[in-house]
């Protein structure tokens, strides 16, 4: 026989695992929403924050100090000016040409053979 009181505990534990259930979807939609907006407001940040797995790092310092050297302009930048030989990049994007050297035009040479034999 089924009484008042197993009826109202029955109904207490349902609500109580609905109150779980939902308490966990609120949980994580926050954390959703909050991982969005840290990759609104700085993507580079954030890929590197939760890439490294370290997101405590979004409030601290540690990746802003990481900024000189994560940024893909200057990197790019600083490729094409290390392994293309006759162009020089300026820090305001312009480009300048000038005749390459012998010794320039031979390390590119030798740069590319390796690549090829890699492969």
């Amino acid at each position: 026989v089924i009484t008042e009181e197993d009826l109202f505990k029955a109904d207490e534990q349902l609500t109580k695992e609905i109150l779980w259930y939902a308490g966990y979807t609120a949980l994580t939609v926050v954390i959703f929403l909050v991982i969005v907006a840290c990759f609104a407001s700085d993507p580079r940040a954030c890929i590197v924050a939760f890439g490294t797995g370290s997101p405590c790092c979004l409030l601290c310092p540690c990746i802003k100090s990481l900024y000189k050297y994560t940024d893909p302009a200057k990197l790019i930048q600083a490729s094409i000016n290390t392994y293309v030989p006759g162009i020089l990049v300026e820090d305001d994007g312009s480009m300048q040409m000038y005749e390459p050297s012998a010794e320039e035009t031979d390390l590119l040479f030798e740069l590319i053979n390796e690549f090829m034999t890699i492969s």
